[in-house]
């Protein structure tokens, strides 16, 4: 069965969250002031590992770490601004 699951990030780079294999990162927005992001999962395949990248605007963001964009998240009213990147299974 097919299922929205929400997982916290909770630093800025990598962050790995257990998934099932082949989730599909839908979006990435804040929840009660925690970014977040959401996954359409397959519930009956096996869990795996996924990263999530976490960039700051003007931070290192080399092409070599950057996996497929998720979204941008605006924190304290836009003070604090993060990027999101879908960086696969481990």
């Amino acid at each position: 069965m097919k299922t929205i699951h929400k997982y916290s990030l909770t630093s800025v780079g990598d962050t790995r969250i257990y998934t099932h294999k082949d989730a599909q990162i839908i979006s990435a927005h804040v929840q009660k002031r925690i970014p977040c992001v959401w996954a359409l999962v397959d519930d009956e395949k096996p869990k795996a590992t996924r990263i999530i990248q976490v960039h700051l605007t003007g931070g290192n963001a080399d092409r070599r770490t950057v996996g497929i964009p998720i979204g941008t998240i605006l924190m304290d009213e836009g003070g604090f601004v993060i990027h999101v990147f879908d960086g696969g299974e481990e």
